[in-house]
């Protein structure tokens, strides 16, 4: 690859790590690698501009705990971007 590449691909995973993992002609993770609880938050994103933990818990009844489990593999896997921090947290998708 050209130092030029290089260089646009560091420059694209600075500002869109799609980007980046298109460059290298890797696909994005795909929902059929998370656990049920985590599917069931990536379903609710077509519906919620932005997910708090209260209403996640709401809507999918699961349990404070395993949600945010589930909330830090859904951001390490790039479905979800957190917002804020402490009583004010809450995640959105990722820009495209």
């Amino acid at each position: 690859m050209p130092p030029e590449s290089l260089q646009s691909a560091f420059f694209a995973s600075m500002t869109d790590p799609k980007a980046f993992r298109l460059m290298f002609d890797q696909q994005p993770t795909q929902a059929t690698d998370l656990h049920p609880p985590a599917k069931k938050i990536v379903a609710l994103l077509p519906d919620h501009e932005t997910l708090t933990l209260s209403l996640i818990v709401k809507l999918t009844q699961g349990k404070p705990s395993t949600v945010k489990l589930r909330l830090k593999e859904l951001v390490e896997k790039g479905y979800l971007v957190p917002k804020e921090q402490g009583r004010g947290a809450h995640y959105v998708r990722p820009s495209s």
